[in-house]
């Protein structure tokens, strides 16, 4: 429930139109205030650090931690300097923990006022239902995607476990290889959301035992579930793949003939193929496994 209201909202939250705050009063969280700022760091002002006119919302942490909390309380007209302290480590190494003030103008007040979810809303967004329509094909969305979520840690428990009790020599070349594959797929991740390359190798160089661990944990996963295939013959079959393709047409409304398409090489194929027999793998070992409910906090906090 709580992420059907938060999914409500955030729909809510991108068609909100920002409006003049008329009453007289403080600002309060969730206010867009209009402020003209100014830094100062050891006295001198902070090159980058002014502003005019700029539009913060108050609550988003757009700033660094306190600044928006020291315009709570200010009213339209106030002059206050906010005192601060950059945080450490900061971005600009030369800043990190150092104190800084900031000579801060409110110079007006919005608000966000947020539209109902009604039809006109939908229609907005491209979605072609009524309201409890929309609801009701949300909240199956949500679900199905919770329980993808608890299937793809059941499945990975499973194989842990698997692991665990059935372990296999790993050839040191294959684990090298797998070990590079897992820190190049790390490094296009981290530098798509900013991380510098220095970061990047200080932070392989303390993981690099997991990354190892984890590289082996899957060869020697995959090495069991191609023997536990052979032993059962749980290999995918051509049935299996149209069976596979004709689902991700219903899910996509996508044609097979399109699907096929995208799929129509000899890695994505085998991939594609690697995952149906897994699939059918896993399927077979859950029939003969003991199961147990565990709560589902439990779970998150062991994910973590």
């Amino acid at each position: 429930d709580a992420q059907f209201e938060q999914t409500i909202n955030n729909i809510r939250q991108s068609r909100a139109k920002t409006v003049d705050v008329l009453e007289v009063r403080p600002a309060q969280i969730g206010d867009v205030a209009i402020i003209d700022f100014e830094g100062f760091v050891d006295g001198k002002a902070l090159p980058g650090g002014t502003g005019t006119d700029h539009n913060l919302e108050l609550g988003a942490k757009q700033f660094i931690e306190g600044f928006e909390e020291g315009i709570v309380g200010m009213n339209v007209g106030d002059t206050k300097t906010i005192g601060l302290n950059f945080p450490d480590p900061y971005h600009s190494a030369e800043l990190s923990g150092k104190p800084v003030e900031f000579k801060t103008i409110l110079k007006s007040l919005k608000k966000k006022v947020m539209p109902e979810l009604n039809e006109e809303l939908l229609a907005e967004i491209g979605a072609k239902q009524t309201v409890e329509e929309f609801k009701s094909s949300l909240r199956k969305d949500i679900d199905s995607t919770e329980q993808k979520r608890i299937d793809e840690a059941f499945k990975n428990r499973l194989v842990k476990k698997l692991v665990m009790e059935n372990p296999v020599q790993v050839p040191a070349s294959l684990l090298k290889e797998q070990k590079a594959a897992l820190i190049e797929d790390f490094k296009k991740r981290m530098s798509e959301q900013g991380m510098q390359e220095g970061d990047f190798a200080d932070y392989v160089q303390k993981w690099d035992g997991d990354f190892a661990k984890t590289a082996s944990e899957m060869i020697q996963s995959s090495f069991l579930i191609d023997k536990l295939a052979i032993d059962h013959n749980l290999a995918a079959t051509d049935a299996d793949m149209d069976a596979k393709f004709q689902e991700f047409a219903t899910q996509t409304g996508m044609e097979i003939a399109r699907i096929r398409e995208w799929y129509d090489s000899a890695d994505k194929l085998s991939r594609l193929s690697y995952s149906v027999t897994e699939e059918k793998v896993i399927k077979m070992i859950t029939a003969k496994a003991t199961v147990k409910e565990v709560d589902a906090k439990l779970l998150k906090e062991e994910q973590n």
